[in-house]
């Protein structure tokens, strides 16, 4: 599982190198903050038009304000090429910003 995880934490920072991403190299999950204007609400709803589910980081929060970022779980895909779908719709949506 390990090696899993580090095989799609690899292909996540490829995929999104021009984001700033917080993640443990060997974790089923990263963290990703979100340029403005975006707000992680707006953005997980779009995701979720595109059937790709990740959760606003203020779920996470028990303080408020949260910053703008979103928990994306790398090991939620069933494969790498779903991963790699996933991956393709958030840089997709990042660009309508």
């Amino acid at each position: 599982i390990g090696a899993e995880n580090t095989s799609r934490q690899e292909l996540a920072a490829s995929s999104l190198y021009d984001t700033r991403l917080a993640a443990n190299p060997s974790a089923p999950h990263l963290w990703m903050s979100l340029p403005k204007p975006w707000r992680a609400v707006d953005f997980v709803r779009q995701l979720e038009h595109r059937g790709v589910l990740i959760v606003a980081g203020s779920s996470f929060s028990i303080t408020s304000p949260s910053s703008e970022a979103v928990r994306i779980s790398l090991g939620a895909a069933r494969d790498r090429e779903v991963l790699e779908t996933a991956l393709r719709s958030i840089r997709s949506v990042l660009s309508q910003a």
